[in-house]
């Protein structure tokens, strides 16, 4: 980082943002195999293990690399575009999911996982395909319920209270698409909630002795930021946005989330001094946005 930064002029200012940081990993709490467990998700066939297919991904990359640079050119030729790259984690984990999905009795599964981490949908009437659970009394009886339940899991290996922070979605997600985000999303101190593909216990070894955390980082450094080295309170991921739109002199969108970060200027510098100002996106810009993505999706740009 300090090679960097003597790469750069003077006068920029440097922002060192990661929205999660890096930890040890216990264990993996397996969402979907604790939902079946619970009786919110009714599976209509087994979910095959995916140890096999993981396998068979490790042994098929392993050959490929054994493969010369002349070899892998003509093959590049002679197979189709796709085929013969390596599969990366995320293709592994979207694969995974399909499987899963597949196997759900959807007629009575009233939750199921995410994709993501921590986060579980209800299989909501008029908003999932084949959902069943009637919205407003109903909905809030299953979603209260969920909740009550992750709060009282114990850790498998001492009996004790699960470290666990659980939440509607109504408390997080809010805007035009809030429809759209989780029911409930959850998230543990000790374990890595997973959605799970064929385990057979909601409770399983790590894949890897590490994995993502929740405390994040941020690091300001240059000429308008304080020298103090100091801890910043409450701060959020989102209020990183309005805050370099203020570093550069320019609006913050009035619908945009987060605060501008005003307690990092040195006393004195220019947005320090500087107000913020707020702008309300036009809707004529978004109109301009949409045709826009209207092009692209019928590939005339």
């Amino acid at each position: 980082i300090g090679e960097l930064v003597e790469e750069l002029p003077r006068e920029t200012n440097i922002l060192i943002v990661s929205d999660h940081g890096a930890g040890p990993c216990y264990g993996r709490f397996v969402v979907s195999k604790w939902l079946e467990k619970e009786g919110f998700l009714v599976f209509s066939r087994p979910v095959s293990d995916e140890a096999g297919s993981a396998w068979l991904w490790h042994i098929r990359d392993f050959l490929f690399s054994l493969l010369g640079t002349r070899v892998s050119r003509l093959m590049a030729r002679v197979v189709p575009d796709g085929r013969i790259k390596p599969v990366t984690p995320r293709e592994q984990a979207g694969y995974r999911m399909v499987k899963l999905y597949r196997s759900i009795d959807w007629a009575r599964t009233k939750a199921y996982p995410g994709v993501e981490r921590g986060i579980i949908r209800l299989n909501l009437k008029g908003r999932e395909p084949q959902g069943i659970v009637e919205p407003g009394h109903e909905y809030e009886k299953v979603v209260d319920d969920i909740i009550d339940r992750l709060k009282k899991l114990s850790d498998p290996e001492t009996g004790e209270p699960v470290s666990i922070k659980v939440f509607k979605g109504s408390e997080i997600y809010h805007g035009d698409y809030a429809n759209s985000s989780p029911d409930v999303a959850f998230f543990m101190d000790k374990y890595t909630p997973t959605p799970g593909s064929g385990q057979l216990s909601e409770w399983t070894e790590p894949m890897v002795p590490g994995g993502h955390a929740m405390q994040g980082v941020f690091v300001a450094y240059g000429p308008d930021i304080k020298n103090s080295g100091g801890k910043l309170e409450n701060l959020r991921v989102y209020d990183i946005a309005p805050t370099v739109l203020h570093l550069f002199g320019l609006p913050v969108p009035t619908d945009m989330d987060g605060r501008v970060l005003k307690e990092i200027f040195r006393e004195g510098s220019k947005p320090a001094k500087q107000e913020v100002k707020y702008q309300r996106v036009s809707l004529e810009h978004e109109k301009v946005k949409g045709k826009i993505a209207d092009l692209k999706r019928s590939g005339k740009i």
